[in-house]
Parts: C-alpha cells; sequence; structure tokens
C-alpha cells in the first residue's frame, strides 16, 4: 500500500512538472515588451500623432505593446528617455541636435546616447496674434507679452532662440511660459499679446483659438526668413497655404523637424519593426493627422547624421533604401 501511495505520488510530481513546464515555455512565448512614448501637449502635433503610432504598434505586433504618453515636449521627453522613464519620444530636431552635442541647455550634461529612428515631419513656427492687435510685423512684437511655451520646453527653448535671431532680445519683452491650453484662454481675454507655437500644421490649439477669436499668424518676410535660417542652420523656410486655417491668407514662415528618437538601449530588432509598421500603416496614420502625409522614405532621413541613428534604423533604411 505505502509503495502504491509513493508511486502516486511521484507520478503526480512528474505530471505537474510536465505541465508546470509546458506553461512556463507558452508564457516565454507570449513575453511582451512594453514600452513608453513620450508625446506632448493635447492640443499640439505629437500627442495624437503619438497616439496612432502606438495604436498601430500594438494591434500591429504581437511582441510590442507601447503606452503614449501627454508630457511638455522636447526638453522634458529627452530627459525622461535619459533617465529611462520611457523608451520613445517624439522631438524637434534642434533640441536633439543641442542634446546629442551637448550645447544650448544641454551644455552641462550632454545626452550622446539619444538615437534617432526617423524623421517625421515640420514643425512649423507659428506666431499668433489677434487680428484685433496693432502687431503687424515681427519688429513690432518688442515692448509686449509673449509666451514662448512650457518652461523649458522644446517650444520654449526654440522660440527664445528665435526671438534673439531676429533681433528681439529677452529684455525687450514680456516672456510668459504658458501650454496650449492656458494660451488659448489668455489670448481669448487679451491677457497675452502674442503666442509662439511650434507644431505640424494645422495646429489644434491654433483651429481651436481661432473659433474663440478672431486671430492671424505673423508673417515672416522672405528675406527675413533667409537671414534668420543663416544663423540657426536647423531651420528652414515654410509657407503656409490658405487652405489649412482658411484664415488670414498663405504665410511665409520657419521651421524645424519634428523626429523619432530612443535611447541606445532600445533593441534593434524592436527599432526596426516600429519603422517598418509606420510604413506599412501610413494610411491609417494619415487619416489621424494631416501631418502624416508628410512621412516619407524621402523625408526619412533629411538633416540627419548616420553617426546619430539607431542602428536598428540603419539597418531598416538600408534594406529598404530602394523603396
Amino acid at each position: 500500500m505505502k509503495n502504491n501511495i509513493i508511486i502516486v505520488f511521484i507520478l503526480s510530481i512528474f505530471f505537474n512538472t510536465q505541465i508546470f513546464a509546458q506553461e512556463s515555455t507558452y508564457q516565454i512565448e507570449k513575453i511582451v515588451e512594453f514600452l513608453a512614448l513620450g508625446t506632448g501637449s493635447t492640443t499640439g502635433t505629437y500627442f495624437p500623432l503619438g497616439n496612432a503610432f502606438a495604436h498601430v504598434w500594438t494591434q500591429k505586433s504581437k511582441k510590442i505593446n507601447v503606452m503614449s504618453h501627454s508630457t511638455n515636449g522636447s526638453f522634458e521627453n529627452i530627459e525622461l528617455l535619459r533617465n529611462h522613464e520611457i523608451n520613445l519620444a517624439i522631438a524637434q530636431s534642434d533640441i536633439v541636435s543641442d542634446a546629442i552635442n551637448g550645447k544650448g541647455k544641454f551644455k552641462e550634461h550632454p545626452f550622446s546616447n539619444l538615437k534617432i529612428l526617423m524623421a517625421l515631419y515640420p514643425e512649423v513656427i507659428q506666431i499668433v496674434v489677434t487680428s484685433s492687435s496693432k502687431i503687424e510685423k515681427i519688429e513690432e512684437l518688442k515692448g509686449h507679452t509673449i509666451n514662448v511655451g512650457p518652461a523649458n520646453s522644446g517650444n520654449a527653448i526654440t522660440a527664445v532662440e528665435l526671438l534673439k535671431a531676429l533681433d528681439i532680445n529677452e529684455n525687450e519683452y514680456n516672456l510668459v511660459n504658458m501650454s496650449y491650453d492656458e494660451v488659448i484662454q489668455a489670448m481669448e481675454k487679451d491677457e497675452c499679446d502674442a503666442t509662439i507655437i511650434i507644431a505640424g500644421v494645422p495646429t489644434k490649439a491654433i483651429v481651436e483659438l481661432s473659433r474663440r477669436k478672431p486671430i492671424k499668424i505673423l508673417n515672416v518676410p522672405f528675406q527675413t526668413v533667409m537671414e534668420t535660417v543663416k544663423k540657426l542652420p536647423y531651420l528652414s523656410g515654410y509657407h503656409i497655404s490658405n487652405e489649412v486655417y482658411g484664415f488670414g491668407g498663405s504665410v511665409s514662415t520657419i521651421a524645424v523637424t519634428a523626429l523619432l528618437v530612443s535611447n541606445d538601449s532600445l533593441k534593434d530588432e524592436i527599432a526596426y519593426d516600429l519603422i517598418s509598421m509606420i510604413f506599412n500603416n501610413l494610411d491609417y496614420i494619415r487619416n489621424i493627422h494631416d501631418r502624416a502625409k508628410d512621412i516619407s522614405m524621402k523625408n526619412a532621413l533629411k538633416g540627419i547624421k548616420e553617426s546619430n541613428l539607431h542602428s536598428g534604423s540603419v539597418k531598416y533604411f538600408n534594406e529598404n533604401k530602394n523603396k
């Protein structure tokens, strides 16, 4: 009797071990890579586009799950990447360049491990005033209250640099730091004279503000554009057609580039798959936001040094350069 009990006990252990082993194997096969994506303000371009990316990556892959998060934008995103609090982010090309090379706000703490996956679209610098404002020209911004964006955001850093390049120094205007949501209310109540919004067009914040109060976007003359681009080479000229917003006519201005970035701890095969899924699902992403129309193989590496590219990106674009 005792021998039978022992045999049954041993067989029970054996079968349970086999079941556990099978379950463990099954769990290993089902392991998912959970990633966090830093975007920007909910009324900007990074947020809806980032949500579209996250949806595609999560739905189209059995091994990747991505959650997008609203942040204060480029600068915060880069610091979150540095601290490994997020894995991916969208950020302005000028802020990324400063971080990698230890310039500007990153002079004391360069982020050489920051890597670029691809370029996305032009981020247009839009200087907005109310239609009733006496400000008609760039130089007339002097002496007024100007919102440059949240403190330490990419929007704020670039806006201040741009104003300097336009010969408008910080002691010549009242600088305020407000989010897109906050400045909509401030402009509506005439508590702010101008705001600089850097985003893909059409920008939700500008559309929302125009519904509450008549506004206009200041024109940057061609000669001023050329002089500014010489001072700040990461900028380029940009034309906003009347069809974009339907008010104020066509406007000449300046733009930077939105980049998809990560740190070098992102696995090569994951980086490769993320880029592949963007290009394989562009129709869906373009339905989410018009700026996704600028995402293309032709533009994906514009102005990017190969040494700053993620190795997974290098592999993807080398294999798909003829598409």
